[in-house]
């Protein structure tokens, strides 16, 4: 099994189960996904040391840690995952430090991941909840009370800087709802895995992605006839791809029906330019709101 063999590649196990404090003694944070780093992000401010295990432009789906992302791991005060819908592999390394002075975050604690795909049926782990924006809410309630558990002393701040973040979330919302509350279609096409459901969810779209869950998946051609129909029966004017990945799929439907390609981005990930930048998630979702009311010929 991988994470034992990473494990094991650590020299020192003495060290792991006695976390060194960082040089600037701040509180040692690190989070899994980009969602769960902007999140602490906003809400350590400061006050954390924080840190992103899975790199820039990687793929979250997919990931492996080594034994330097362990290592990592390990010397946190405080690790944030998003659960075993996406980061299945945490739990089992958070088990094999066995750091008892370790506070291990969950940040879809207590929200549902289940949800409607595009076939109509519940999916039973559908890892994109934050583009729920209430369960981004929820998120970073979750995050604020891991940080406040390992450093009581910034209580306050930590609370207060959830709260703000929280209000920028929730105004988030609201400028989908109305953004697209008047559109041409409500149908969206996206060249790219099943990732989308929970938004499309809230705003009551049409989510119609050329294959499902798995991101390296190859849409069957039977799909991509099918939604090439749609696209010229109800006149659609836009296709969307997912930023950072392959927009093969959304080009041959572009190739095919004249319609013009539109970029969105679940926030999973970011590129290593938008990193360095210090892009936030609702900029990446601000950015979404503009392509999806260009797309969807919204007033």
């Amino acid at each position: 099994m991988i994470i034992v063999l990473a494990v094991a590649g650590i020299t020192s196990l003495a060290v792991l189960k006695h976390p060194r404090k960082p040089a600037s003694g701040k509180l040692a944070v690190v989070a899994t996904i980009f969602p769960l780093y902007d999140f602490a992000r906003a809400v350590g401010g400061n006050k954390i040391q924080l840190a992103l295990l899975v790199p820039p432009g990687g793929d979250p789906h997919d990931f492996e840690p080594t034994p330097g992302d362990i290592e990592q791991v390990a010397t946190a005060r405080v690790f944030i995952d998003a659960g075993n819908a996406l980061d299945p592999w945490s739990k089992s390394v958070a088990a094999a430090i066995n750091n008892p002075g370790q506070i291990i975050a969950d940040a879809t604690a207590g929200i549902n991941t289940s949800t409607v795909n595009a076939d109509g049926k519940t999916t039973n782990s559908n890892p994109h909840v934050w583009l729920d924006f209430s369960n981004a809410q929820t998120m970073v309630g979750n995050i604020a009370q891991a940080l406040c558990k390992a450093d009581p002393s910034n209580k306050t701040a930590y609370e207060q800087n959830a709260a703000a973040y929280q209000k920028q979330l929730a105004d988030l919302d609201q400028q989908y709802k109305t953004g697209l509350a008047d559109c041409k279609t409500k149908k969206l096409v996206e060249g790219g895995h099943d990732a989308f459901d929970f938004m499309t969810n809230c705003y009551g779209l049409t989510y119609l992605p050329t294959q499902g869950p798995d991101p390296d998946a190859e849409p069957l051609p039977q799909r991509l006839a099918q939604l090439a129909d749609i696209i010229k029966n109800d006149k659609l004017n836009g296709i969307f791809y997912e930023e950072l990945e392959s927009k093969k799929s959304a080009q041959t439907l572009a190739d095919e029906t004249g319609a013009k390609l539109l970029p969105i981005n679940p926030g999973e990930t970011v590129s290593t330019q938008d990193f360095s930048d210090n892009v936030t998630l609702i900029q990446i979702m601000e950015k979404n709101l503009a392509n999806l009311k260009t797309g969807l010929q919204c007033q």
